[in-house]
């Protein structure tokens, strides 16, 4: 973060105090919507857009759209399913409007960063949840059809219309392993821009394969190959082991801590570098909406 908007950030921590009464093993803390209102500010001051104020305007909003996701009454929990947890805090979110500005931008990366903390990530495009975002903001989610179904659950029927679409429209992050030969982890990473060099004994080579050119422009094309690391090597028909593959991911950063998850990186589905890179363009478009 910029040092301004990070010195504003920590100042909004010490208000808070040390402890956060939402944070959950199903729950966003406090400090995690805060973080992610403050990323997206960091992120339109680089791209030289800005927002329109930083920092909530109302405390006690922030609460109260934090606090939806423990509702309860005589001590029975309101929402114990896990999307309905995550679809009232979105929903809060975005209708309480406790920040200055780029409450919905807020509601959304918190929204995915809550998913992925539910051990889920989207299926459908970006454009969809952007759009999401916006229904819930204009009151127009009874433009699907589908919310006819909830619409007999009253003030509750937005929240439980959000939390089917969440359920229908996410997968779970895949962790598991995969047997792998040789052969199959150089197609793999090679479509990513890496590659298995350089044969030696028992040991090959991690590298990045770059593209550079001679001269600027016209030059000819030549391929820069950086060591990244090496691991075991008895022949590309032979099986992989999952410490070798673990180290092959770690190093070309395609592993799990850089939103890559083993359906990702095995069975080529859309990788997920981080939320607010791979997220910018609906950001983006949600700042003018």
């Amino acid at each position: 973060m910029e040092k301004s908007i990070n010195d504003e950030f920590e100042r909004w921590l010490k208000v808070l105090g040390p402890t956060d009464p939402y944070v959950g093993q199903t729950t966003l803390g406090i400090r995690d919507v805060l973080r992610a209102h403050f990323l997206i500010a960091d992120f339109f001051r680089q791209t030289d857009r800005g927002v329109g104020g930083i920092g909530p305007r109302d405390l006690g909003l922030l609460h109260s759209a934090m606090s939806r996701q423990h509702a309860g009454l005589g001590g029975i929990q309101k929402w114990n399913d896990k999307f309905a947890v995550c679809a009232t805090l979105f929903y809060g979110l975005i209708k309480d409007h406790p920040f200055h500005d780029a409450n919905k931008r807020t509601a959304f990366l918190s929204a995915l960063y809550h998913l992925e903390k539910l051990g889920r990530c989207p299926t459908v495009d970006q454009s969809v949840f952007e759009e999401l975002t916006v229904e819930i903001a204009d009151n127009a989610l009874d433009r699907h059809s589908r919310y006819g179904k909830f619409m007999l659950n009253g003030s509750d029927s937005s929240v439980l219309f959000i939390a089917d679409f969440l359920r229908r429209n996410t997968r779970e992050i895949d962790k598991k392993k995969y047997v792998i030969n040789y052969r199959d982890l150089q197609a793999i990473i090679h479509k990513h821009g890496f590659s298995l060099e350089n044969p030696s004994g028992n040991f090959i080579d991690i590298v990045r394969i770059e593209e550079k050119r001679s001269f600027p422009i016209f030059g000819a094309k030549q391929l820069r190959q950086t060591k990244l690391g090496m691991i075991r090597f008895p022949g590309w028909t032979k099986e992989v082991s999952q410490a070798d593959i673990d180290v092959v991911r770690r190093k070309t950063e395609l592993d799990y801590k850089h939103r890559v998850d083993s359906a990702a990186f095995f069975q080529d589905h859309d990788l997920m570098s981080s939320l607010i890179i791979s997220y910018q363009e609906p950001l983006l478009r949600l700042a003018e909406r």
